[in-house]
C-alpha cells in the first residue's frame, strides 16, 4: 500500500527522493522522519521503505505521516532492500538513509548545492555527529576533515577509507545515474557492501567528502555495524585488492587483514565470555583493549593461544 500526499504525488516536482530504509524500529521512527520533514530543503519526496517483520512502523504511518510520506512495504524476507530501492528511483538525486540516524535541518540543502556545482559530481556525503547511548561520543564523525575534500579515484577513497576514514554511509546524496547503473552486491563486502557500493560509484564521477557535519550518526548495540563479521571485512578487503591498485601483499591491506583478525579475537574475548578460559585474566585484557587496542595486538593474540591451549589440555 503507497501513502502519498499531493506533493509527492507531483515527482517532476521534486529534485529528490529521500528513502528512509527501515527495519521494526517503530520507537525510532518518528524522530527521524521528523528530522527529514523539517528540512530546510523542501523540493523533495520521502519514501519510507519499510520491511519490518510486523505492521507496527505501517500503522504510525497511517495515523500520523499518512499526507507526508510515501509508504512501501516490502517483504520481511528480503535481503536486497537497497537494491530493490534502487529501482524506484525516478527522481533527479535519490538518498538512502537509516531510521535510527537523525538528519540535521539543513543537511538537504547543503549537499544539493554542492552536488550541483558540477554535473562531474556523482555523490556526496557529509560528515556527522557520534551519538552512542544518546549521548555525543564525539563532535564530528571524522575530525581530520577541516575542508571538502574530492575523491576522483578508487585508490583515493581507499585511502580515505582506511588512514582518514569515510563519512557515513546515510549520508550520501546520489544523482539517479548511480541507481541505473550500479548495485548492491553482498559478495564485495558482505554488510560492509556499501563501501563497495560508493567505491563503485567512481566509475561515474567524482565523490565529495562535505566536512560540515549535517547528521547525527547513532551507534547502538542492536545495529548490524555494531558487531564485528570476520568474513564480511575479508570479502571487502578481497574486492578492493581486485578493483585497485592495492594488492593483497600491499602494507595497507597487510595491516587491515591483520586488524580483521584482532576484531574477531576482540569480539570472541569482550562479547562470548563462556569461551574465555582465563577468566581471572578477562578485567585485564578488557582494559588492555579499552586503553591502547591495537598495539597491544601480539601480546592479546599469546594470551588467545595460550587460552585455546588450555582449553584443548581440558577436553573442551
Amino acid at each position: 500500500m503507497n501513502l502519498k500526499s499531493e506533493k509527492s504525488i507531483k515527482l517532476e516536482t521534486n529534485k529528490i527522493q529521500v528513502f528512509l530504509a527501515t527495519y521494526n524500529r517503530p520507537h525510532m521512527i518518528e524522530k527521524v522522519i521528523e528530522s527529514i520533514l523539517n528540512q530546510s530543503f523542501n523540493s523533495f519526496e520521502l519514501v519510507v521503505s519499510d520491511n519490518s517483520t510486523n505492521d507496527e512502523t505501517k500503522v504510525i504511518i497511517e495515523n500520523k505521516y499518512l499526507d507526508q510520506v510515501k509508504y512501501i512495504r516490502r517483504a520481511s524476507t528480503s535481503n536486497d532492500h537497497f537494491n530493490l530501492i534502487l529501482k524506484d528511483v525516478d527522481s533527479e538525486y535519490f538518498m538512502i538513509f537509516h531510521d535510527d540516524d537523525i538528519m540535521h535541518f539543513n543537511m538537504l540543502e547543503t549537499l544539493y548545492n554542492k552536488i550541483n556545482v558540477s554535473k562531474k559530481i556523482i555523490a556526496i556525503g557529509s560528515n556527522a555527529r557520534v551519538i552512542k547511548n544518546e549521548k555525543v561520543k564525539r563532535n564530528l564523525f571524522y575530525n581530520i576533515l577541516k575542508t571538502d575534500i574530492i575523491i576522483e579515484n578508487r585508490d583515493q577513497m581507499i585511502q580515505a577509507y582506511f588512514k582518514t576514514g569515510i563519512v557515513p554511509f546515510p549520508s550520501y546524496l546520489y544523482r539517479n545515474e548511480v541507481a541505473q547503473r550500479l548495485h548492491f552486491n553482498l559478495e564485495h563486502g558482505g554488510k560492509h557492501c556499501d563501501v563497495a557500493f560508493i567505491m563503485d560509484s567512481l566509475s561515474l564521477g567524482s565523490v565529495i567528502f562535505c566536512a560540515s557535519p549535517l547528521m547525527d550518526y547513532h551507534i547502538h548495540s542492536n545495529q548490524d555495524s555494531a558487531h564485528h563479521k570476520f568474513i564480511d571485512r575479508i570479502k571487502l578487503i578481497n574486492y578492493i585488492s581486485k578493483t585497485t591498485s592495492f594488492t593483497r601483499r600491499h602494507k595497507l591491506l597487510k595491516t587491515q587483514r591483520m586488524l580483521n583478525l584482532y576484531a574477531e579475537i576482540k569480539d570472541e574475548l569482550l562479547y562470548i565470555k563462556k569461551t574465555i578460559r582465563l577468566k581471572k585474566y578477562y578485567t585485564i585484557i578488557k582494559l588492555i583493549f579499552e586503553v591502547s587496542p591495537f598495539e597491544y595486538f601480539p601480546k592479546i593474540l599469546l594470551i588467545t593461544i595460550y587460552s585455546l591451549i588450555n582449553k584443548a589440555k581440558n577436553g573442551r
